[in-house]
């Protein structure tokens, strides 16, 4: 049984919290409010929240839904890859790149969902670090390595990246002893 659950992030900014609407079934609409903390003003990050809090409202009413973020960021793409495993009542996870103009309609859909089927576990837990190091919003890349190249390494020998397994789950205090 397919559930045909449509759900757009509408966000308006109040303060520090957001309001989320959930549409169903194209006419009946609830609509949630999530507060976040300071730490969540990222745009990236809250996204995933969303998308994350919009699964755990599938999981209270007892139903799998579908949930499409609309972005134009490698960033939001990659965290996606990365936080779908946690998603076990979405379904479907959409991203809607690109928009419609006077001349023609650019919008294009990547299915998330497709795309963590077709890679591994190792590879869908190290994609966050490896783009972080490989050239992200914050972060410049390496000179003379493109994401291509190390994404072709990351995908035949999972082994060169294996030290990346605990990037950002490491306690700061260790962290300085390493430094």
């Amino acid at each position: 049984m397919v559930w045909h659950w449509f759900n757009v992030l509408m966000l308006r900014k109040v303060k520090h919290s957001v309001t989320l609407q959930l549409t169903i079934k194209k006419n009946m609409s609830q609509c949630f409010s999530v507060a976040h903390t300071v730490a969540d003003v990222e745009a990236d990050t809250r996204m995933i929240l969303n998308a994350l809090n919009f699964d755990t409202k599938f999981r209270e009413m007892g139903k799998s839904g579908r949930t499409i973020i609309r972005t134009s960021n490698t960033n939001v793409i990659v965290l996606c890859v990365h936080y779908y495993k946690h998603m076990t009542h979405t379904s479907e996870l959409w991203l809607q790149m690109g928009n419609i103009s006077s001349v023609k309609d650019g919008r294009r859909f990547l299915p998330i969902h497709q795309l963590c089927a077709c890679l591994s576990p190792t590879i869908c837990k190290l994609l966050p670090a490896v783009h972080a190091l490989t050239g992200c919003d914050t972060t410049s890349s390496l000179f003379g390595v493109g994401k291509q190249t190390v994404y072709k390494t990351l995908k035949d020998t999972h082994d060169y990246f294996s030290g990346l397994q605990s990037f950002g789950n490491i306690d700061k205090d260790e962290a300085l002893v390493w430094a």
